[in-house]
């Protein structure tokens, strides 16, 4: 259910009631929209406002002394539509009453309609879950929540600016915090020395990038369905620890469940690489000195298929590779170091070239890295997975199997499998000398979507035995 809402601009306190009526109905599940107060991205606030009164199921007029005035071109908008054609008008355009505020705030011309307003006691989860079902006609259900946040560095000044469904919640300059650059050269002090530097640096991180109102608003949706952190950087933020980003609660905001972080680098136009036929093909290349076995993660993995490769050699590699088209190219650990980010990057050309690309590269590497991610998407990659600094061998492997079971199970995107994986690591490392869950990140090029094509028919992997499972209907 989409949702606009309409209101005038008037007093602070009108905008700060309609600012959390929008963030309640998002949190019930509500795809609720709305144009608040500041930077708009140099938009045509009049064209983004007709696009999303055309586009939502049902328009919320919000009654207030100045509507008819200071709305004047919107509210003149609303009543064509509204009287173009009367039953559909008066089931898409209703008209709310705030707490402490007037039927009678409406224009004249609303007259048909008034008689089916909606008065809501309070701006509470309570109050508004009658609205929300009322809206959805069904009980309040998990939502969406599509957060951009872009990040660039100024000089001495890093620059953000938090987007969420489209409107603008919070921009600023703020001085430069220390410390980032080589953050992950902490986890090598002592345990408890390098846990407080990860906490403090995710509350510096969560204060420099939102305002206290876009964090408080990020909080209340997390944890309530999917939040989907997109975050685009320039060259100098692009390996900030975004993972340990903290919430004002004192949550670490990606291991929640619900949530999936992506960061992608400014400036890349990549293709978008469509999903192909399943079952999900995994190609995992090990040094060419190490037996070939299938580990313990790579068992049990439903509609998936997996071949072991020992290579020593690019050009291995590349023989492998166009034997099928993989969905996943994944580097064991001594393999991610063994092979040159030169050669892989010149691999990944070569399959643009041949029009065959690996959707999705997993680096296992300890010393590959953001920048390693990066030089294989300006190659022509288009999603990479790594860790930003070495891990135990424990959590890489409870890593990696956790990611495979979340991917595998329902054809998940990969910013979900992720997050799910980080969010049930997180949940079980209490015991653990230093939290690791910051470490492994999502780089993309472009948008994130499952890599198999359900509807496309399956085809059985070449080349090589499968040593995941057969295809299973489940």
């Amino acid at each position: 259910m989409r949702v606009f809402l309409s209101y005038a601009q008037e007093s602070g306190g009108h905008v700060a009631a309609v600012r959390r009526l929008w963030e309640l109905l998002r949190q019930l599940g509500v795809d609720a929209r709305v144009g608040l107060p500041g930077p708009t991205d140099g938009r045509d606030w009049s064209l983004w406002t007709q696009h999303e009164i055309r586009s939502a199921d049902v328009v919320l007029v919000v009654a207030s002394p100045g509507y008819a005035s200071r709305a004047a071109a919107e509210a003149s908008f609303i009543r064509e539509l509204l009287y173009r054609n009367l039953p559909a008008g008066k089931a898409k355009f209703r008209p709310l009453v705030l707490p402490g505020r007037s039927v009678t705030e409406l224009p004249d011309w609303f007259g048909p309609t008034i008689a089916q307003h909606t008065r809501l006691a309070g701006l509470d989860r309570a109050a508004m879950a009658g609205l929300a079902a009322d809206l959805t006609g069904a009980p309040p259900e998990p939502g969406h929540h599509e957060v951009a946040l872009r990040v660039s560095v100024r000089g001495d000044e890093v620059h953000s600016r938090v987007e969420l469904a489209g409107t603008v919640i919070s921009e600023r300059s703020v001085p430069l915090p220390w410390g980032f650059d080589d953050f992950w050269d902490t986890l090598t002090l002592p345990a408890e020395q390098a846990t407080a530097k990860q906490v403090s640096a995710g509350r510096r991180l969560g204060r420099c990038l939102f305002d206290e109102d876009s964090l408080t608003t990020v909080q209340g949706l997390a944890g309530t369905g999917v939040l989907d952190l997109v975050i685009a950087c320039d060259d100098e933020a692009i390996d900030w620890p975004f993972e340990l980003i903290r919430l004002p609660d004192d949550r670490v905001l990606a291991t929640i469940p619900g949530v999936r972080m992506t960061r992608r680098p400014y400036g890349l136009r990549a293709p978008v690489i469509s999903p192909t036929p399943g079952p999900l093909k995994i190609l995992v290349v090990v040094p060419g000195d190490v037996p070939v076995r299938s580990p313990d993660q790579w068992a049990g993995l439903v509609r998936t298929q997996v071949r072991l490769l020992a290579a020593t050699t690019v050009t291995e590699l590349a023989q492998a590779l166009a034997i099928d088209a993989y969905h996943v190219l994944h580097l064991a650990d001594a393999a991610a170091d063994g092979f040159g980010l030169a050669d892989l990057s010149g691999l990944v050309r070569v399959q643009r070239a041949a029009g065959r690309t690996v959707p999705l590269v997993v680096l296992g590497g300890a010393t590959a890295g953001v920048p390693a991610a990066l030089g294989l998407l300006r190659s022509g990659a288009d999603r990479v997975v790594t860790l930003q600094a070495p891990a135990s061998p424990a959590f890489t492997v409870g890593l990696h199997t956790a990611f495979y079971r979340h991917l595998t199970a329902h054809n998940a995107p990969v910013a979900a499998a992720l997050g799910a994986a980080r969010a049930q690591l997180s949940a079980a490392s209490s015991a653990a000398p230093v939290p690791e869950h910051g470490l492994p990140t999502l780089v993309a090029a472009s948008g994130d979507r499952p890599l198999c094509d359900p509807m496309a028919p399956a085809g059985p992997l070449l080349g090589g035995m499968a040593l995941a499972g057969a295809p299973r209907a489940d």
